[in-house]
């Protein structure tokens, strides 16, 4: 089913966004039916807002996401003409103030200064008292969404002026790091990938909020989306980022997800939490970033 989902993404990629208006599966579809279905519109992007600094430029855009809404994201790119490799950077569920694609800005802003092209994106979870209010049964069509607008997130990137397509990575923390293990399943562009304090399972986190009204089948049907099944599908360098106190991540579920990887990868573990807050963290991190795509 992997290679399954992996060729059903890669042919949501040669799709052009502004290719013909398709009509949906039945509810009842697989997982790649699924992916594949939908209209798909162009990326329409529209900058709101751009301030220049002396080492990087950072624009406030939003592009249609592949249900019509409006996604925002911020670019932050350095001076010249590149080319430049990309970074996007998907952002976790954690505290308020962090959890939307202002997480990772002083990082991007950081590998500006290196020469490095970043797009931080709004996730569905940057919505305000989103994991309250969410109806649990749907959260695997959520999901769904959410991996083809990252899809879509990257292509944005790829796409922008002295991007170099062949240098691209992608960061993702807690279920933005779930969606990125989606998204690289199939999706062969980046060359890296950091994922920090995944769970091997979306159900993992399911029931902290709304508990849905039958958990049998809501076990299985979000079974079918666990990246636990689809981080071995990764390509390129991949690195595991943990913490020693996470309270929602047990070392059990870490070491799932460290045995499923691809070979060659690296697993660290930092004395934190499940913010990852610490600098010894945010310093390999970006000391693989600039391994992974400056490094000829």
């Amino acid at each position: 089913m992997a290679r399954t989902l992996r060729f059903a993404l890669g042919c949501l990629l040669l799709v052009s966004c502004t290719g013909p208006q398709r009509t949906g599966p039945a509810p009842d579809a697989p997982v790649e039916s699924r992916l594949r279905a939908g209209a798909w519109k162009p990326l329409d992007v529209q900058v709101e807002s751009r301030h220049e600094a002396a080492r990087f430029t950072v624009e406030e855009l939003s592009f249609r996401g592949v249900a019509g809404e409006r996604v925002k994201a911020t670019r932050v790119r350095p001076p010249g003409g590149g080319p430049f490799p990309g970074v996007l950077y998907v952002h976790w569920l954690g505290d308020v103030g962090s959890s939307n694609r202002t997480e990772f800005l002083a990082e991007a802003e950081e590998l500006a200064g290196l020469g490095i092209v970043s797009l931080l994106v709004d996730a569905l979870w940057s919505q305000k008292d989103y994991y309250e209010a969410r109806v649990p049964e749907a959260d695997f069509e959520a999901s769904i969404a959410q991996t083809r607008d990252l899809v879509r997130a990257l292509s944005l990137l790829s796409a922008e002026p002295g991007v170099d397509g062949a240098r691209l990575a992608v960061v993702g923390h807690d279920y933005g790091a779930m969606h990125a293990i989606l998204v690289g399943a199939i999706e062969h562009r980046p060359r890296a990938w950091v994922l920090m304090t995944p769970t091997p399972h979306f159900s993992d986190w399911a029931f902290y909020g709304p508990v849905p009204k039958d958990r049998e089948a809501y076990l299985k049907r979000m079974a079918e989306l666990d990246p636990l099944a689809f981080i071995g599908q990764l390509t390129g360098a991949v690195l595991l980022q943990f913490a020693s106190r996470d309270a929602f991540v047990p070392a059990a579920s870490a070491a799932a997800l460290d045995a499923a990887a691809p070979p060659g990868h690296t697993t660290r573990t930092y004395e934190a939490d499940h913010a990852l807050a610490v600098p010894a963290a945010r310093a390999e991190r970006l000391a693989f970033l600039r391994s992974a795509l400056l490094v000829p």
